[in-house]
């Protein structure tokens, strides 16, 4: 067996294809009856320079190497400009030799010349197997057992795609629109989103992986068309060169389609490699000095930095009928997605990665998913583990309980993880009332009746404490409790004589300085995840009977479960803004009570030293200045942006229970 370097330069005087005379000329070489490589495109030239670099193995030299030229076309097959063979074994052993190819047509014209270095090296199996496969080192620790029958991994690492949405498409259809969808084209691995209607602006939000194969090109290919009845038509197309990006780091590219047809974007990281990870080249202190309050004014929008150490995970579920499993991991911090190499036939997989991801906001959460590798189809689940950013201790080596999907229960195995994370406070202050960054792949909530239910429990308790808290207050003016009565009455005659505005933010204040101290006080915050508990059956789920024998009463079951679903969401809305109310006093998640202590600090020193005319008139002149000087800028709600970062009591019970009883 032989390793193959080759080097290919550039093309010189190839021949015109197009009525523009010119072409868009790539190469495909093939060995051993198979295609080993395929450059990228080079647009309207007839003298290309593509500077591409790449080794496969050879298994035998006698046999000639063919390199075949082509002119990409958006219609139609792609017209041929040449082929010409090259003599492995005339190479010289381990000398690299540059040669420039004489490109012969069909009839045995001369359509111009190839020039490219090529570098033959004998190897033994070992190198192979690197080569072909990169099989990860397994211990006997890992597998349970030393089998040397663990198949290995094919791929050499996984191009993890989150397409979001296209901009500024060209209209196809008479009506003025298009209906865009996407092919994405890695080698052999291909993907076809869906088709977005009457839209030059289609919102995708689709994730999937495309795996790289030791002889894939490193050059991502997305072709856009038109869906049409007939044929559809072609709107654009780009490539990604690969070997441009970070790996183990996610990516927001906008890619430009060609003569100007619009824009992609997506979330892209290469991933999924057999490497020990991507530490950082540089050191703690130096993270800890860019993110500290000197260089807050630096890359203001990078609130932090996120490091994931993911030892291994012991006692997984079994998937297979061998009662082992194919397990991988998918990391996930909002948008930014990493995946995992597989490790097979094990229930105690030990990865030893390091991951690192920027934190773009404090109140994320770091989303871990361990699945089953399935050939035949979709991976199957194994378990979760959700972790509040702000509740991580720093460099602390501990073991995590994998929960089920809906992280209302357990599942089984846990995840040994060692986790820091480096931030500035006042860069995280700013994002915290700045609206928040959607999740482009949330699901959305199908109809339960058992949730319906909880949400309905849910503001009908919320009702109820503020008809207590009425009650309270009627109970002060009869008088029921002479005391408490004869308190408040003089507290209120003292409020109306030297009331000032500044005494709200302060009340506020006083507040939330009274709560924090019940919390110290209390171990017990009087959280009970079995009160809260989702629905355990998936059974309620009012979808549509596809079994009905008449298509109107699927239209009315549909639209039931429609305005069922409307309700269900309005009242979990509701329920959910009073509960974050609620644990934005209970100190629920000390950063932002931290936060708005300060914030009415603030509040209330300046309300005793300004008038509030002025504090209204700047009120007023930032609100009716503020398109005028960010025209660009979203109209937000502080109040709710800030309101966003607190968690319901659901979800306290599902992410922060753990966190909180520490």
């Amino acid at each position: 067996f032989f390793a193959l370097d080759i080097e290919l330069k550039e093309g010189k005087d190839l021949a015109a294809r197009d009525k523009t005379g010119t072409s868009d000329p790539y190469v495909k070489f093939k060995a051993d009856g198979r295609q080993i490589y395929k450059s990228r495109t080079i647009s309207k030239n007839l003298n290309p320079q593509w500077n591409e670099k790449f080794c496969v193995p050879i298994e035998d030299i006698t046999v000639p190497m063919v390199l075949k030229v082509f002119d990409f076309d958006r219609v139609g097959n792609d017209d041929p400009m040449g082929r010409a063979t090259v003599e492995l074994s005339e190479l010289e052993v381990g000398k690299p030799i540059e040669m420039e190819l004489d490109l012969e047509g069909e009839e045995g014209e001369n359509l111009g010349k190839v020039a490219a270095v090529f570098t033959i090296t004998p190897k033994n199996i070992e190198d192979r197997q690197e080569m072909t496969r990169r099989t990860p080192k397994r211990s006997a620790s890992s597998s349970g057992k030393n089998d040397p029958k663990i198949p290995s991994q094919l791929w050499d690492g996984i191009v993890s795609i989150i397409l979001v949405e296209g901009k500024k498409m060209i209209p196809m259809d008479d009506s003025g629109f298009s209906d865009p969808y996407c092919r994405f084209r890695l080698g052999n691995e291909k993907y076809k989103s869906k088709a977005c209607k009457e839209t030059l602006n289609p919102q995708w939000s689709e994730q999937f992986d495309l795996k790289m194969y030791p002889d894939s090109p490193m050059v991502l290919e997305i072709t856009v068309y038109d869906r049409d009845i007939r044929k559809d038509e072609f709107m654009g197309r780009c490539q990604i060169d690969l070997n441009q990006l970070e790996r183990e780091k996610s990516h927001k590219i906008e890619a430009e389609l060609e003569d100007g047809a619009g824009i992609i974007v997506m979330h892209l990281s290469i991933t999924g490699l057999d490497a020990k990870g991507c530490e950082s080249d540089l050191d703690a202190q130096e993270i800890v000095k860019s993110f500290g309050l000197k260089n807050t004014g630096k890359k203001i929008k990078e609130v932090g930095w996120l490091q994931v150490k993911l030892h291994r995970a012991v006692g997984l579920a079994s998937a297979d009928l061998g009662g082992a499993s194919d397990p991988f991991a998918v990391i996930e911090v909002n948008n930014q997605r990493l995946v995992t190499n597989t490790i097979y036939k094990t229930l105690n997989p030990n990865w030893n990665k390091i991951y690192e991801m920027p934190v773009w906001d404090i109140h994320d959460v770091l989303d871990i998913t361990v699945f089953d590798e399935d050939k035949r189809g979709a991976p199957e689940f194994l378990g979760r583990v959700v972790i509040p950013l702000l509740h991580i201790t720093p460099c602390e080596k501990r073991l995590y309980q994998l929960k089920n999907k809906s992280l209302e229960g357990r599942a089984k195995g846990h995840l040994i993880l060692t986790l820091d994370v480096i931030f500035n406070p006042i860069r995280a202050a700013v994002r915290t009332v700045n609206p928040r960054d959607p999740k482009i792949m949330a699901q959305p909530v199908k109809f339960k009746r058992q949730l319906l239910q909880r949400n309905i429990d849910r503001v009908n308790k919320l009702v109820a404490s503020f008809v207590s808290a009425g009650a309270f207050i009627q109970s002060l003016f009869t008088w029921q409790y002479k005391f408490r009565s004869g308190f408040a009455f003089m507290i209120y005659i003292m409020l109306c004589l030297n009331f000032d505005f500044y005494i709200i933010p302060l009340t506020l204040l006083l507040s939330f300085l009274k709560q924090y101290v019940m919390c110290m006080l209390l171990a017990d915050r009087n959280l009970n995840p079995e009160e809260s508990e989702g629905p355990e059956d998936d059974d309620d789920d009012m979808d549509d009977d596809d079994d009905a024998p008449e298509k109107g009463k699927k239209g009315k079951m549909a639209a039931i479960t429609n305005i069922c679903s409307t309700v269900q969401n309005a009242l979990d809305e509701a329920a959910s803004m009073g509960e974050r109310f609620k644990n934005t006093f209970n100190w629920t998640v000390p950063f932002c009570s931290y936060l708005v202590c300060a914030i009415f600090t603030i509040g209330t020193v300046v309300l005793y030293l300004v008038p509030l005319k002025f504090l209204l008139l700047a009120f007023g002149i930032n609100k009716f200045t503020k398109k005028i000087r960010k025209p660009n800028a979203v109209d937000n709600n502080e109040l709710l942006d800030f309101l966003s970062r607190i968690p319901s009591d659901v979800q306290v019970v599902r992410t922060y229970i753990d966190f909180i009883r520490e």
